[in-house]
């Protein structure tokens, strides 16, 4: 079969580049598996100035030629999971902000009350589960789920490195070394790396919200558990736990609403 690949790659070249053998439908996976993870890493390096060594080591990118598949790839299984787990929450407050909503004090708070609602839940490997991976809310809610054996799926609206810069690295402390560990268990997608680019006016973080419910229900609306750590209030920009809780409200799922004014002694 005379097949051609994207960017005028000729499939017969690209099996003996990649070093893949086995049956033709095997080989189409395999060589594009090979051909996105070089496309994630040209464009990660050259629109977010990101490493190429740096970015294969650190968020699971195969080198060329290699075994390995990257691993925003693995996003089904086999069978439907009982339920999908959503979850959007505050970052840690920031040094000197004006209005507590997670003071840097109260992560031990918030851990022991999502790690409850999980058990309420009785969430397990059955499930599945979807978040972001700012520091405070997220990764708490993503070490709770570990430690219940629920896949994970994370979802960013930059590339990592650039991530971390903007929702991790200032909350100081072990966040960021904790980013790495649940980027390194779960399954990650970047937004500019999968999707279309924004269209003038859009919004990256509201993107990855409706990018993120569209995930939890791809094995139907009615799975969908959504978890807030939230207080109830708009957020510092556009999207955020408000948004997410807005079209999820909008469209189907459950909401589980553990309210930080209550949880931490806030004023309302």
């Amino acid at each position: 079969m005379n097949s051609r690949f994207p960017w005028g790659v000729e499939f017969g070249l690209a099996r003996k580049a990649f070093g893949v053998r086995g049956s033709y439908g095997q080989d189409v996976a395999v060589v594009g598996q090979r051909l996105l993870s070089l496309g994630a890493l040209v464009l990660a390096w050259r629109s977010e100035g990101l490493n190429a060594g740096v970015a294969r080591g650190r968020w699971g990118l195969p080198e060329p030629g290699c075994n390995g598949t990257i691993r925003a790839m693995s996003t089904t299984s086999a069978t439907s999971p009982r339920r999908v787990l959503l979850f959007s929450g505050h970052m840690i407050d920031a040094p000197g902000r004006d209005r507590p909503r997670f003071p840097p004090q109260q992560e031990n708070t918030a851990r022991q009350a999502l790690a409850q609602l999980l058990r309420g839940l009785e969430a397990g490997p059955q499930d599945r589960a979807v978040c972001s991976a700012a520091c405070g809310g997220d990764l708490l809610f993503a070490e709770a789920v570990a430690e219940r054996g629920v896949p994970l799926e994370v979802y960013l609206p930059f590339a990592p490195d650039v991530f971390v810069q903007k929702s991790v690295a200032f909350a100081g402390g072990d966040w960021p070394m904790r980013f790495d560990a649940v980027c390194a268990q779960s399954s990650l997608h970047i937004l500019a790396l999968e999707r279309p680019p924004l269209a003038a006016g859009e919004d990256p973080y509201e993107q990855t919200n409706l990018w993120m419910l569209e995930a939890a229900s791809r094995d139907g609306g009615e799975r969908v558990e959504f978890i807030c750590l939230w207080d109830g209030q708009g957020g510092d920009g556009r999207g955020g736990t408000q948004h997410l809780r807005r079209i999820v409200a909008e469209r189907h799922g459950r909401t589980h609403w553990l309210d930080t004014r209550q949880l931490f002694g806030l004023a309302a």
